[in-house]
């Protein structure tokens, strides 16, 4: 395709190039070729005499010429645009909207209704996010006590260990074989911000360290974090290792309610982090065992409803009331994130009195 476009030398392209972009005159939908000693640089209209000026001025000397240039494949921006004309209108209508990406993989769940076109969705996510490296399908829930979902791989490469990143910290995560939640970044960061040096905490339900690993990258503090996934806790020792910490982190393999009850760490912990929320009920008379008076609970539950945050505190508050001779007060209360029409994940901070 032919177009104007500005003869320079190359030593000075960089220059070129970016007074182009400030003056909204270079056509980045064209490739920018090199001849010679020179760079052909495509504009979108030839430069005005004030502009020419400016440009001979702050960048050099040039030519303007006519020339052929290959035209770039613009990436699409989202799913819909990847898939527009490859899928029907009805078929992009029940396209989800968001996925979860882990490292260089990606997670999607695939309605029914685009069971046939897997593949060509695996493809769009990998055009419109080219580090991706992997897509797999949900193929079940969470489940287990080591909350691990099944996955289908439907495009790119197999894999399923990777290197997450996120605020600051650098976890490696197995999608098959541990659990790990992207979607839950922000409340990482919400807990550890809270957590102050000289301060012990424990994670009951650690997985590879998200919470572990963040609190002890900015504070001095003591982190016990336990796991029954023996994978799960490798991974935690080597995020351990990987991360630059101000704090302690001590893995513990096993589970949280007979390695809690013979630890010795009753009433040692200024917080203790529930990270289970289909079951973290089931654990509240172990967390106000070794929760200091004053200390604070972060507790998480699965809460249905049209106010799931008054019905999550129903729960906590009946529980409490039986295991927590002390007392206690409820701090503060947010929703996480949906899990599925009507069911919310509802994260609660308590304080034992």
């Amino acid at each position: 395709m032919m177009s104007k476009a500005i003869k320079i030398d190359k030593k000075l392209g960089s220059k070129a190039i970016s007074l182009l972009k400030k003056l909204e005159l270079l056509d980045g939908s064209k490739k920018i070729k090199c001849v010679g000693d020179f760079l052909l640089i495509p504009i979108l209209r030839e430069l005005k005499d004030d502009e020419a000026q400016l440009f001979s001025r702050s960048v050099g000397p040039f030519n303007i010429c006519i020339e052929s240039f290959e035209s770039k494949k613009l990436r699409p921006r989202s799913l819909i645009e990847a898939l527009d004309g490859v899928l029907s209108p009805s078929e992009l209508s029940f396209l989800p909207r968001s996925f979860d990406i882990i490292g260089d993989i990606a997670i999607i769940e695939i309605p029914p209704e685009l069971s046939h076109a897997k593949k060509l969705i695996g493809e769009a996510i990998i055009k419109v996010h080219p580090k991706i490296k992997a897509v797999f399908a949900k193929a079940g829930p969470v489940t287990g006590i080591f909350r691990i979902r099944d996955l289908e791989h439907i495009y790119g490469e197999f894999k399923t260990l990777t290197l997450h990143k996120e605020y600051g910290c650098v976890f490696k995560v197995d999608v098959l074989r541990t659990y790990f939640s992207p979607r839950l970044s922000l409340e990482h960061h919400r807990v550890a911000s809270q957590v102050r040096d000289g301060e012990t905490v424990i994670d009951m339900f650690s997985g590879v360290g998200p919470f572990a690993i963040m609190i002890a990258k900015y504070a001095k503090a003591t982190v016990y974090a336990v796991d029954a996934n023996p994978y799960a806790v490798q991974l935690l020792n080597e995020n351990r290792k990987m991360n630059k910490l101000k704090g302690q982190v001590y893995p513990i393999l096993g589970d949280a309610r007979s390695i809690l009850s013979s630890c010795r760490l009753e009433k040692s912990a200024d917080r203790v982090i529930m990270n289970l929320p289909e079951k973290a009920h089931l654990f509240l008379d172990v967390a106000c065992k070794i929760v200091k008076s004053s200390g604070v609970i972060h507790y998480y539950a699965f809460a249905n409803g049209d106010d799931p945050i008054k019905s999550a505190e129903s729960q906590l508050n009946k529980v409490l009331s039986s295991c927590c001779e002390s007392g206690f007060l409820i701090l503060s209360s947010r929703k996480v994130k949906m899990i599925a029409p009507h069911k919310w994940q509802v994260a609660i901070d308590v304080k034992i009195l």
